[in-house]
C-alpha cells in the first residue's frame, strides 16, 4: 500500500472512531431523555436534546477538519429512518448549533403579544416531540454498528500492509 493510500485509510479510521462515539453519545441522550425527560429541569432536559441532536450530526459536517462521514455510509439503510437523518442535522444547524432566529427558536415581543405594550423579550423554541426518541436511539445505533463495521474494514486493511 502506497504511503498516499495508508494516510488516507488513517484518517477514515480516525474518522470513524469519532463518529461512532457521537452515535453512542446520541443514543444515549435519546435513552436518557425518555425514561427521565419529564422529571428533568426544563433546562436541563433542552441542554439533552441539544447534545443529542448536536453528537447525532456532528460526523456529516462537511465542516469537520478530518472529513465527514459521507456518501452511503452516512446514508442509513431503512429508508424509514432517511427523514429522520436529515430533520436531525437540519436541526442542529437551524436550532442546536447556532444562536440564529429560525422557525424553532426567537425571541417575541411577549407584552405585545399579551395586549400589554411593547419592549418585554422572551424566548419562544419549538417543543420537542418525545415520540421520536425511540427512532432517533435506533438511528443512531444502527449508524454506530455501520460506522464499527467500516472502521475494522479499514483497520484490517490497515494491518494487513505490514506497518
Amino acid at each position: 500500500m502506497d504511503s498516499e493510500t495508508r494516510k488516507r485509510l488513517e484518517q477514515e479510521a480516525h474518522r470513524l472512531v469519532l463518529a461512532e462515539s457521537d452515535m453512542r453519545q446520541a443514543s444515549a441522550a435519546a435513552s436518557h431523555l425518555r425514561a427521565f425527560g419529564a422529571e428533568m429541569n426544563g433546562n436541563a432536559e433542552r441542554a439533552l436534546w441539544t447534545g443529542m441532536i448536536v453528537s447525532y450530526a456532528r460526523p456529516f459536517l462537511s465542516s469537520n477538519k478530518i472529513g465527514a462521514v459521507g456518501g452511503r455510509l452516512a446514508r442509513p439503510d431503512e429508508p424509514v429512518l432517511r427523514p429522520l437523518h436529515s430533520e436531525l442535522k437540519r436541526l442542529r444547524r437551524e436550532l442546536a448549533a447556532h444562536n440564529d432566529v429560525t422557525s424553532d427558536r426567537e425571541a417575541v415581543d411577549t407584552a405585545a403579544m399579551l395586549g400589554l405594550g411593547s419592549g418585554r423579550f422572551g424566548e419562544s423554541w419549538r417543543t420537542f416531540n418525545t415520540n421520536v426518541l425511540p427512532a432517533v436511539e435506533r438511528l443512531a445505533d444502527t449508524q454506530e454498528a455501520r460506522f464499527r463495521r467500516r472502521r475494522e474494514d479499514v483497520q484490517r486493511q490497515l494491518s494487513s500492509d505490514g506497518h
